[in-house]
């Protein structure tokens, strides 16, 4: 085990996340293109690190994420994003370390929970130099394990029709994927526990 995963559960380990919760994922190193990442939950000291990762995508990733496009990601924002209550929402990154010897973000994958508090809204961005190596994948499963161990029913989210590559993995993993009356997006539910008929 890491530093870092051995201090995620001590008074220390509060910088993973504003409130912490017993069933967080464990920080692990997880190999991706040849090259050792870490995935951990997000922490208010990742901010800067955020900031830094929105700064770092096109015109395109943004729109494809948000809905919209926008050019700046507020210190108020990154502080919202990365500070979550992760005992019942969960927001995670994988994180590659810099020559310097800093970290940078790769990827976030991440759900918050709905108000009928059975099903939570996820989403995903990798950074552009870092697609296709299976970041979203490895996160999405993650999430679903974390969620059913919360007891949660599903995953839901809403998808750019563009993002082939997103609604591909969403179908892989189980999801339907039904299109979205009068918006240029499609609706996305993931199961988390088996249908009897």
């Amino acid at each position: 085990m890491s530093a870092l995963a051995s201090d995620a559960r001590t008074p220390e380990g509060a910088k993973f996340g504003s409130c912490l919760s017993p069933d967080l994922p464990e920080p692990r190193l997880i190999s991706f293109g040849g090259a050792e990442h870490l995935l951990r939950p997000l922490s208010l000291s990742d901010a800067d690190r955020l900031i830094a990762f929105f700064q770092s995508h096109n015109e395109e990733t943004v729109r494809l994420r948000y809905g919209y496009f926008f050019r700046e990601m507020t210190p108020s924002r990154a502080r919202d994003l990365v500070g979550v209550d992760q005992r019942k929402d969960l927001a995670l990154g994988i994180f590659s370390t810099r020559a310097d010897g800093t970290e940078e973000i790769d990827a976030i994958g991440r759900y918050f929970l709905l108000e009928d508090g059975k099903a939570a809204e996820m989403a995903f961005i990798v950074r552009e130099s870092k697609r296709r190596l299976g970041m979203a994948q490895t996160l999405l499963h993650v999430l679903k394990d974390n969620a059913r161990k919360r007891g949660l029913n599903e995953l839901v989210a809403q998808v750019q029709r563009e993002n082939h590559g997103m609604i591909a993995l969403f179908r892989l993993a189980g999801a339907s994927v039904r299109s979205v009356l009068g918006a240029d997006a499609v609706d996305i539910r993931l199961p988390l526990h088996p249908t009897t008929p």
